[in-house]
């Protein structure tokens, strides 16, 4: 019984400690998007989708062409370095509604192109991001 236990017990440590991480496919890839416990909520398109950023108010913003389905994120600070703490606020669209959560502390995971790799440990949420020129 003792075994049994501390199998389960492993298996539950080695699952949170997954959770707990980006996922090597979101780094690899170069789509904007944002994804919140493991579920995407939203994915670029080059073909039907638009992306915004104001560097005055540091809001990132990327859309369908109607912008009925979109995220935004509003940064303390623009992120510039692996590794920097960025505070945020997001926006996004459900299938009903508009959600949104204030003060989500990010880990900026990689910087490249322009594009921004965000993960907060904390809320399981991954935002990729533009930085755009």
């Amino acid at each position: 019984m003792k075994r049994l236990t501390l199998i389960i017990l492993l298996l539950a440590l080695v699952t949170a400690c997954n959770k707990n991480k980006m996922e090597e496919e979101v780094l690899e890839s170069e789509d904007l998007c944002l994804i919140i416990k493991g579920k995407t909520i939203f994915s670029y398109d080059e073909n039907d989708c638009q992306i915004s950023f104001n560097p005055t108010s540091r809001i990132f913003r990327v859309g369908d062409d109607t912008m009925d389905d979109y995220f935004t994120l509003t940064t303390s600070v623009i992120p510039s370095s692996k590794g920097e703490k960025v505070k945020g606020d997001l926006q996004w669209t459900s299938q009903n509604s508009i959600q949104s959560r204030k003060y989500v502390q990010f880990e900026v995971q990689k910087i490249e192109n322009g594009n921004v790799w965000l993960w907060s440990k904390t809320d399981r949420i991954a935002a990729v991001v533009k930085i755009l020129e």
